[in-house]
């Protein structure tokens, strides 16, 4: 996980989102399989299985409560094949809280432009950083990022000039074009 999902929220609770839910769904998993390695009595090894499987299987039903066939979904936005028409309508039809969905199709390298536009101003910083890095967002889409108040200022800039973009000493037309706009505060830094 990235720094940005580790961080404590200041303002209560954090909500149990499909991120989370994912996680702690793998954990068991992983835990599921390590158990079957270790020397335990028969019957304490079937009663630890049990409560693991009934876990794992709470999970996921939390899981599909947010989005039904979420691991369908889920498989589909990772796969590197998934067309752009795919990418749009599984983020059409994900909801908000989806976020571990969302982060998949905004990585993704056949995210169309009005999909990351859209995605751009998605509540969950990852999903917003990811967009900043991807090289089909529009400009008009970066200078927003830049803009974006709830970063501190040259969050998304740094991001735009170190990311995978492999932007090096300006060759990127939509970085100049960048540099050259006004982005509130400041124009992007020069490399």
């Amino acid at each position: 996980m990235r720094r940005v999902d580790t961080r404590q929220r200041r303002l209560g609770r954090l909500p149990r989102t499909s991120q989370i839910l994912f996680g702690e769904r793998q954990s068991l998993q992983n835990a599921l399989r390590l158990l079957r390695s270790t020397r335990l009595p028969a019957s304490r090894r079937r009663l630890e299985e049990g409560v693991l499987r009934q876990m794992i299987a709470l999970r996921t039903r939390e899981l599909n409560a947010i989005q039904p066939g979420w691991d369908r979904r889920v498989r589909r936005a990772a796969r590197r094949s998934t067309s752009a028409g795919e990418l749009r309508r599984l983020t059409r039809h994900a909801p908000r809280e989806d976020y571990y969905l969302i982060r998949l199709i905004s990585d993704h390298p056949n995210a169309p432009a009005d999909v990351l536009a859209r995605l751009a101003r998605h509540p969950y910083r990852a999903v917003r950083e990811n967009v900043a890095r991807h090289p089909r967002t529009p400009v008009a889409t970066l200078r927003a990022l830049c803009r974006d108040r709830r970063e501190p200022h040259g969050k998304f800039s740094s991001l735009l000039c170190e990311g995978r973009r492999g932007i090096r000493r300006g060759r990127d037309s939509r970085l100049h074009a960048l540099r050259r706009s006004p982005l509130g505060q400041g124009g992007l830094p020069r490399l």
